[in-house]
């Protein structure tokens, strides 16, 4: 196994360096020397340069008077409140609350044939309330119906 030589890789790394220094020094004497050639130029490129941010400003000014509140607002994921929408929003929570609830109910901790009977038996209720509800409405109805047909049997008699 071969050991490295401590000094070997000192004198490389110190090469290295002064070689890097040298490169470091023409640089920044490149940059004196364009700055000294640049430095009469300076004032009126300051002016420019100002003018010209001065117009962009501007610019971005104008873009931000035009903006309207709901551009504003959709940029982070909002949106004004609708007027006049509430039968939407109570439809929203309704069936917000009917997928909530068949869910507590498909993970409720009951075997999944005893789920399925409290299912079947909820349905089967409903579907007889409703049958009841809708003899109730047709005798109605045809309560109604008969009074007024007598009334007016009576009116032309």
């Amino acid at each position: 196994m071969d050991y490295l030589d401590a000094g070997a890789v000192f004198d490389k790394v110190a090469n290295g360096a002064r070689k890097l220094n040298g490169v470091a020094a023409e640089k920044i004497s490149d940059t004196a020397e364009k700055i000294s050639e640049t430095a009469p130029k300076a004032p009126a490129a300051a002016k420019t340069f100002t003018l010209d941010m001065a117009h962009k400003v501007l610019d971005v000014v104008g873009i931000i008077r035009r903006l309207g509140m709901d551009d504003v607002l959709g940029t982070v994921g909002l949106a004004r409140k609708r007027r006049g929408a509430p039968f939407a929003a109570m439809g929203s929570f309704g069936a917000g609350l009917a997928v909530g609830a068949g869910i507590g109910v498909l993970f409720a901790p009951k075997s999944g044939a005893d789920t399925r009977r409290a299912i079947k038996a909820g349905i089967t209720s409903m579907l007889g309330s409703a049958k009841k509800m809708e003899s109730e409405v047709i005798a109605k109805v045809d309560e109604k119906v008969g009074a007024t047909l007598h009334t007016s049997a009576e009116k032309h008699n």
